[in-house]
């Protein structure tokens, strides 16, 4: 799976990410009728056709992983209900933080946030898609472990559902709609995680000053300790100029009688 670009709008890319939704016998038929189209049309098919569940995971899968991520955590956040435990809090800002920055400290941060938050809560689900998101899902002293290109997908799909059914069920279609919409911004560049804000006390990097002439690189990387070619358009010992004088001064408006 290319994790550079999302395949919404690759047709060919239809029954891969359809075999891997593993889709119910009904939305399955309804699918095939449609195996033409590209993905992105394929969900809102299913949408259209109430197979919402089928709809999330054929857009998580076509998806990259960080793009997904972001998407559970966009999700995550409109579902809150005020109540939610630490835990899940912490978890929905670890997965948040890998999404602006995915570096391994940061996704190992998602696993230990995921696995105190519990896969229940949809925050814990996102947190856990972070941790699928590269690297090795081994603990770090052992050999690698890849983690299968889909994962990430499976668990952000499942938080995007939970976030849609977990408060007034009832209202579920209408929340898979504005869920799907989102995922669709993110997919098109629209809803972009912000930049990684600083520790308060840490200051910006500063982009680092070229060396001195006198301990400046050369051509092959060595140090250069020679001395600056003389010009031999210039005097060695220019005389210095006579100050020039200085001008008349000027009186200001109030001092004018």
């Amino acid at each position: 799976m290319d994790d550079a670009t999302h395949r919404l709008d690759d047709p060919s890319a239809s029954a891969e990410l359809l075999a891997l939704a593993s889709p119910s016998a009904e939305s399955k038929a309804f699918a095939d009728a449609m195996a033409d189209q590209s993905p992105r049309v394929l969900v809102g098919g299913l949408a259209g056709d109430g197979h919402f569940p089928e709809a999330v995971k054929l857009l998580a899968l076509a998806l990259p992983r960080r793009e997904a991520v972001w998407w559970a955590c966009r999700c995550c956040r409109e579902s809150l209900t005020g109540d939610e435990p630490p835990e899940a809090l912490s978890a929905l800002e670890a997965a948040e933080r890998w999404a602006a920055d995915p570096i391994e400290e940061h996704r190992r941060a998602a696993h230990a946030a995921a696995e105190a938050s519990g896969m229940e809560a949809p925050a814990g689900c996102a947190a856990m898609g972070a941790f699928f998101g590269g690297g090795s899902i081994a603990p770090p002293n052992v050999p690698d472990v890849p983690p299968a290109p889909h994962l990430t997908a499976h668990v952000v799909a499942g938080a995007v559902m939970l976030c849609a059914v977990r408060s007034e069920p009832e209202k579920a279609p209408e929340k898979y709609r504005a869920f799907l919409a989102l995922g669709f911004s993110v997919a098109d560049g629209a809803d972009r995680p912000p930049p990684i804000a600083l520790p308060a006390g840490q200051p910006a990097p500063v982009s680092p000053r070229p060396a001195p002439p006198s301990a400046r690189e050369d051509r092959w990387g060595e140090e250069s300790t020679r001395p600056p070619v003389p010009n031999p358009r210039q005097s060695p010992d220019p005389a210095p100029r006579p100050p020039s004088p200085a001008p008349p001064r000027t009186r200001r408006w109030d001092e004018w009688e």
